[in-house]
């Protein structure tokens, strides 16, 4: 299940985010389809005007929510694709979260920093997952 993420000091780090980009996942899927049946809820100002779309929004949150579970789930399996679509999901979404920013300060800068730890497992993974290459035989 866990791939061979066992035998180095990266792979709780690794298995951690992983599993941390799955619950977020979850989480943004979950919020994209409540921002499909109620507009307001994602994107209402406090002088309560509507700035953008919020079908879009959410149809945009539901395709990055599905990327991060994919690439969680992939990752946590030690796929090294899977590594590589979680550091695009997780880049996208922090980037994403500064949209939040003014309707929800404080949970779009907590959701930043738990990206940018994702980005950090995930982008030393596949370094440490690498085989060593085969030395030439000695005469």
């Amino acid at each position: 299940m866990f791939g061979n993420m066992s035998g180095n000091k990266w792979g709780s780090w690794v298995m951690l985010g992983a599993i941390l980009m799955m619950i977020v996942g979850c989480f943004k899927f979950i919020a994209g389809i409540i921002g499909l049946f109620q507009h307001q809820y994602l994107v209402q100002s406090p002088s309560g005007h509507t700035v953008v779309n919020a079908t879009g929004l959410a149809v945009w949150w539901l395709v990055v929510g599905a990327l991060l579970v994919f690439g969680g789930y992939a990752a946590l399996q030690g796929k090294n694709w899977g590594y590589i679509v979680g550091i695009v999901a997780a880049a996208v979404a922090a980037i994403s979260e500064f949209f939040s920013i003014p309707y929800s300060p404080i949970w779009s800068v907590l959701m930043i920093v738990v990206y940018v730890a994702v980005l950090v497992a995930f982008m030393r993974a596949p370094a440490q997952h690498s085989k060593p290459a085969k030395a030439g035989k000695k005469r």
